[in-house]
């Protein structure tokens, strides 16, 4: 490849990146450099601000997003920059390159209704709808997102303090409210012995059906199925539950910087959105 997609990752591995940011850069590198080999390059180095520009210009003609065309722009950036500084490159060519202007839009954020359906439509019987359940009643209760979610282990529930052990950039303790805990319960205690195979024993907290750790891919196809049982055929997605969180948990008054630590993010300005959007509930 043009560009040493695999060694950035390794960097981005060891910097602490955010799963989701690394899946994300990798991707949008290994279409670049697609982009690159058509147009006949063969360095790195070779790479100009014009080229960028070209390939910014080929993203426009293939309608893409201008929120697209931003986000692969700024992988290039970082990945430019941490090339310069590790010598593969001697310059950045996006450094004066003007991304397009994203207009954001507010968080979708579920009805509490909604939320009450799919929780509805999790049958508590089996050990799939003791799973499903709990992994819902868990974002709803502590805004995880599913990267933190699916990575969690058995051990990381720790009954006694009522909390999950969550291992993300930094270790930290997540309170679970009593619906939450009481369904994670259920599904440790009845459902997941029952998920786990012969021969096959995961140290994950959530697992499928055959037994094994839950994937990403598992994970949206058990929302979706639970959002159609719940009639909710669209606008539901682990995205939607995490804003909902947010929101709520400043409807029910905690602090931005409160639900700022929880969901993880760098600064309370993030918050903000959804500060905004409490502010026109309470009003309404």
């Amino acid at each position: 490849m043009l560009i040493p997609v695999n060694v950035y990752e390794e960097y981005l591995l060891s910097s602490g990146t955010a799963e989701n940011t690394r899946i994300s850069y990798k991707r949008d590198l290994i279409h670049f450099d697609g982009w690159m080999k058509l147009s006949g390059k063969t360095e790195l180095c070779g790479i100009s601000p014009t080229d960028i520009e070209e390939y910014m210009s080929y993203m426009k003609e293939q309608k893409k997003s201008p929120a697209t065309i931003s986000r692969r722009i700024t992988a290039l950036r970082n990945f430019f920059r941490w090339a310069v500084c590790s010598g593969l490159a001697y310059i950045d060519p996006t450094g004066n390159i003007r991304t397009p202007k994203v207009i954001k839009k507010s968080p979708h954020i579920a009805e509490n209704s909604d939320i009450e359906k799919l929780l509805g439509s999790c049958d508590r019987r089996t050990p799939k709808g003791m799973r499903d359940r709990a992994m819902l009643l868990v974002i709803n209760s502590t805004g995880l997102n599913i990267s933190e979610l699916l990575a969690l282990n058995a051990a990381d529930f720790d009954e006694r303090n009522r909390c999950l052990e969550v291992n993300g950039r930094e270790h930290h303790s997540v309170y679970l409210e009593r619906k939450a805990f009481l369904a994670l319960k259920k599904y440790t205690l009845e459902g997941r012995p029952l998920l786990l195979s012969s021969g096959c024993s995961p140290d994950q907290l959530f697992i499928s059906c055959r037994g094994q750790a839950l994937t990403r891919q598992g994970f949206w196809k058990c929302l979706k199925k639970v959002a159609e049982n719940a009639g909710i055929a669209d606008g539901i997605t682990p995205e939607t539950l995490r804003h909902s969180f947010a929101v709520n948990a400043l409807l029910k008054g905690q602090s931005r910087k409160e639900v700022q630590l929880k969901l993880g993010h760098s600064t309370s300005n993030s918050v903000s959105e959804y500060a905004s959007l409490a502010s026109r509930i309470r009003k309404l």
